[in-house]
């Protein structure tokens, strides 16, 4: 089955742990919890943004707090659980969009093959159907097809029992598995990331996101998509955040991350609220060094800590696995701990 949810998320900074401590109140959409919050109730927030947009639903939530109360960055999280969904909400409130940081937009054009072409005009309606090849194409590089192939078709049955209306495209899928077989080579990975990093085109970028699958071997690769979880288009972020959920699961190994400790810094601050939780379970699997503590934590280490304080046992339990990882030490759940070992730092 497909990995990697959709996510959204939010987030705020760190004045004082008890600041930041889950608060989670009833919906009726299900349990929403937010982290992050310092200027808002939680109840009273949640009835301005019901009372904003009332059709909504928490699952819109994040979109409103953007457009409607000017929240920097803003994302929910949906879990299903006991046959209903629980919503975590984390975010950036508006006196800190210091801590938001995306890319400037690219403005160069880079020379590419033709065979490019077909794959730069495909109409967001097939989003879903490019998302669901890139997340099974590590059994492409296995040389497992037929897996491949059987995990499409589970997928989309699954997907269809949710909604009816919703099709995958298996042809554009099998298109996507060959450009992607057939550009592995170290010029295709160089191309990729000139391209990724410089070149104006939204859909040019997203490809070569993609295809930076084939390189997992390469910290660079795993460094440059970390940067391109900040690209000024959301759906380059998502390709991006994609390409390393799939390396992640695939091709875990050590990764020496301190070339690209300003993007993860970013990030942690809350610059792309949907790539942190991915973040943190990155660092964890690929051997994040404590010698990067401090130049990833010093003062940057609110939504950590939010996270460590949540409810919700998935984010307290991705904070802690990290915050130990990254540290050397065990300090369990305790948050004034761990807060008090950041200080030191």
């Amino acid at each position: 089955m497909i990995r990697h949810c959709f996510a959204f998320i939010l987030m705020a900074t760190f004045a004082g742990i008890a600041e930041l401590q889950a608060q989670t109140i009833a919906t009726p959409s299900g349990p929403l919890e937010f982290i992050g919050l310092r200027s808002w109730n939680p109840q009273q927030l949640w009835n301005a943004i019901y009372a904003s947009s009332p059709g909504s639903g928490a699952h819109a939530c994040a979109a409103v707090l953007k457009s409607d109360f000017e929240f920097p960055d803003a994302a929910v999280n949906a879990y299903m659980e006991n046959d209903s969904i629980y919503w975590v909400v984390t975010v950036v409130e508006k006196e800190f969009r210091d801590r938001v940081q995306y890319l400037p937009a690219q403005t160069g054009s880079v020379a590419i093959p033709s065979d490019w072409n077909p794959l730069l005009t495909i109409p967001q309606s097939k989003a879903l159907s490019i998302n669901i090849a890139v997340q099974t194409y590590h059994h492409i590089l296995a040389e497992k097809q037929a897996d491949a192939v059987n995990e499409v078709v589970a997928e989309t049955k699954s997907i269809r029992e949710h909604n009816s209306s919703i099709t995958i495209d298996m042809a554009l899928v099998k298109s996507l598995w060959k450009f992607l077989g057939d550009h592995r080579t170290g010029q295709d990975r160089t191309l990729a990331m000139r391209v990724l990093a410089t070149d104006s085109s939204e859909a040019r970028r997203t490809l070569a996101a993609s295809m930076l699958l084939n390189f997992a071997d390469n910290d660079s690769t795993w460094h440059i998509l970390v940067d391109a979880e900040r690209d000024s288009s959301s759906n380059v972020r998502e390709a991006a955040r994609t390409s390393l959920g799939n390396l992640v699961d695939d091709k875990p190994r050590t990764i020496h991350w301190m070339p690209a400790v300003p993007a993860l810094r970013h990030i942690l601050a809350g610059t792309n609220l949907f790539a942190l939780t991915p973040t943190l379970v990155m660092l964890t699997k690929t051997g994040i060094s404590p010698t990067l503590a401090s130049p990833l934590l010093h003062g940057n280490a609110d939504l950590v800590l939010g996270y460590l304080q949540a409810h919700h046992q998935f984010e307290r339990e991705v904070a802690h696995d990290f915050l130990a990882a990254i540290s050397g030490r065990d300090y369990g759940f305790d948050a004034a701990k761990w807060g008090e070992w950041i200080a030191g730092l």
